[in-house]
């Protein structure tokens, strides 16, 4: 079996002031900042006074296949939960990169809706489709399953540290296939090169009742972009889209980077069979 190539290529349309502001007005304006120290509160009350040079860089960024490397800085802050530990995922972009990151994605969520891209086994995305939905049927298959009297079988995967093992020039061939070509693709492929990041650390002095702020250098990023970032999901979705194809005779629901199979059969030795048949074709694929 294969995925179905889309003979359509997607057009990208211009920035306009009208889908800036759309983006714009779903900030929640929160004070964090990127590397420029421009926090979204800031962002989202002085759009209407820089919304126009705004719009003619991202549409030199779309027309030129250009994404410039100060939009791809992103910085770690990381955040006390409890005990000892640390939460080191706090990504934080400049919000600039955020709102030309939205108008792509927008663009192509559309197109993909529109040529019925996704599988259907993926839930993530979607509308009219939800994490809970996913978490519906697959219990809804146990319970069913089990009624009848049939061994079920359930292997789950978080896959979120996979975004590391993306192959670029693969997940470029994916977009072709699927549609995305010429100048949004050669956007994409320079999107997706030379990100770096660096660590932001707070220290506040309890005596002298200051605060610290210590920087880490810049650190290339070897593998892909930063976890969190708005179209890297969107991406992640599309590379991984072939998958439910080489899974036979088994039951796959997709969320996003979270992956659950089921395995049924009547018979207890089957299902271990099918186990087998079904993990060397998964691993072979990762």
């Amino acid at each position: 079996m294969k995925i179905k190539y889309n003979p359509n290529t997607m057009f990208v349309y211009p920035v306009t002031e009208d889908k800036l502001n759309q983006v714009v007005s779903k900030l929640q304006g929160k004070s964090a900042t990127g590397f420029d120290q421009i926090p979204e509160f800031l962002v989202k009350e002085c759009i209407q006074y820089i919304k126009k040079p705004l719009i003619f860089i991202f549409n030199v960024s779309i027309n030129q296949d250009i994404f410039a490397d100060l939009m791809k800085i992103a910085k770690i802050r990381p955040i006390f939960k409890k005990g000892d530990g640390y939460d080191t995922s706090n990504y934080v972009l400049s919000f600039f990169t955020k709102i030309l990151e939205k108008q792509i994605y927008n663009r192509l969520i559309l197109f993909i809706s529109k040529h019925n891209i996704l599988t259907d086994a993926e839930r993530g995305f979607r509308d009219n489709k939800s994490t809970e939905m996913a978490s519906h049927i697959f219990i809804e298959n146990i319970l069913e399953s089990t009624d009848k009297q049939l061994y079920v079988l359930g292997l789950l995967f978080d896959l979120t540290k996979a975004y590391d093992t993306i192959n670029n020039e693969i997940l470029l061939n994916i977009l072709e296939y699927y549609g995305i070509r010429g100048t949004l693709k050669s956007w994409i492929k320079f999107y997706l090169l030379y990100w770096s990041q660096f660590v932001e650390i707070f220290k506040t002095d309890n005596i002298r009742r200051n605060q610290k702020i210590y920087e880490a250098l810049f650190k290339e990023i070897k593998h892909w972009a930063p976890q969190g970032y708005i179209l890297g999901t969107l991406l992640y979705l599309l590379y991984i889209n072939d998958l439910p194809l080489i899974i036979q005779n088994a039951k796959l629901v997709l969320f996003a980077d979270y992956i659950n199979i089921l395995i049924i059969n009547k018979n207890i030795d089957a299902v271990q069979a099918m186990l087998n048949r079904v993990i060397k074709p998964f691993a072979t694929w990762f």
